[in-house]
């Protein structure tokens, strides 16, 4: 649920609000329509400005069970994946980016026009964006762990389903990395050794599906080790040990 300016507006007067499940209070809400709010109860999470929060002290209730979030004064709040090329970044001005999810940077992306548009960078999630671009982006960020997947080459981003190929090999460049939030399989002619030697890094969020030697190739390529490996021969022999067949966090979504 989004608590916006035309909401509050609509409340006659100082009004008690229960509010259940994901609540968004990260729009621009003058003081004297958050006087509108005499209490509020939220149960689930809650994000939040830090204008907002402040002009609310007193009036949240049950916050211990609240997960919360307190976006700081001066960032604007992205809510899912934000894809950002020369063409998208131009709607911001010196903006403060803060965002729960992943950001990423279009390879027509370079220092000048970052520095132009991105005044600071915050994000619970991950940072994509070129190798020469890195640099840039680590200055700009407010939490110096902050996870930047960084790709010198050619990036194969993975959503949804998709196989990799020999033909599609032959039409990338060199050297290349997989990004995998959906589910990748190799197919089995797809020569290991070219793999390995081909590959920058893997980032695996997703499933990823391959032979043994395949699997091997792209082990020693992991960077982000989320998500799973399934070993197709070992499913197609019904044999299902340990961790290569085990599922977890797998995520699917599209930026």
């Amino acid at each position: 649920m989004v608590v916006d300016a035309a909401l509050l507006r609509g409340l006659a007067s100082p009004t008690a609000l229960i509010l259940i499940g994901k609540v968004d209070m990260t729009a621009e809400l003058p003081p004297e329509l958050l006087e509108n709010i005499s209490a509020l109860n939220v149960e689930g999470k809650m994000t939040i400005g830090e204008d907002a929060y402040r002009a609310l002290q007193g009036k949240l209730k049950n916050t211990e069970d609240v997960r919360l979030t307190i976006v700081p004064e001066g960032y604007r709040y992205v809510s899912g994946p934000l894809f950002l090329d020369a063409a998208a970044l131009g709607q911001y001005q010196q903006a403060g980016l803060y965002s729960a999810d992943i950001i990423r940077f279009g390879d027509d992306i370079n220092e000048e026009l970052l520095n132009k548009h991105i005044r600071a960078l915050y994000t619970t999630g991950s940072i994509i964006c070129t190798e020469a671009l890195r640099p840039a982006v680590l200055k700009l960020c407010t939490d110096p762990s902050v996870r930047i997947l960084h790709h010198a080459e050619e990036l194969i981003l993975v959503e949804g389903r998709h196989t990799l190929t020999r033909a599609e090999l032959g039409y990338r460049p060199d050297r290349f990395s997989l990004l995998v939030y959906g589910a990748l399989k190799i197919q089995e002619d797809l020569d290991p050794r070219e793999l390995f030697d081909r590959l920058e890094w893997v980032d695996k969020f997703g499933e990823i599906s391959a032979g043994e030697e395949q699997l091997g190739a792209l082990q020693a390529r992991l960077r982000t080790r989320e998500g799973a490996l399934v070993n197709l021969e070992q499913r197609e022999s019904g044999a299902m040990p340990g961790e290569q067949y085990l599922v977890q966090n797998v995520g699917y979504f599209t930026l």
